[in-house]
């Protein structure tokens, strides 16, 4: 029996691994090396979920941080980019992370 199209679905508040892989538009194997480290997880037995809104966080400060190092990557000076980068409210390990 098909679902009257005025029923809402339902919201979801997290995804899966695959689920957050294919909501980026990358593979499974890229969130898990690249992305996956820098995200906080939700573990309960197997299950592992990501939060919308850390994934949407996520986009923000990586975002933030290639404005960063667009700006200073043609004065060359990576010291001026960190301070940038702290000033922005980044954590100096993401900072450092920047290839400049």
């Amino acid at each position: 029996m098909r679902k009257p199209e005025h029923v809402p679905r339902r919201l979801r508040l997290a995804l899966t691994p695959n689920e957050a892989a294919q909501a980026l538009g990358c593979s499974r194997d890229f969130l898990d090396r690249h992305i996956g480290p820098e995200l906080r997880w939700v573990r309960r037995g197997r299950l592992r979920f990501v939060g919308i809104a850390e994934i949407e966080d996520w986009l923000r400060r990586s975002a933030a941080l290639t404005s960063i190092a667009s700006m200073s990557a043609g004065s060359g000076n990576r010291d001026s980019a960190l301070s940038r980068c702290k000033s922005a409210g980044v954590r100096q390990s993401r900072a450092i992370r920047c290839r400049w």
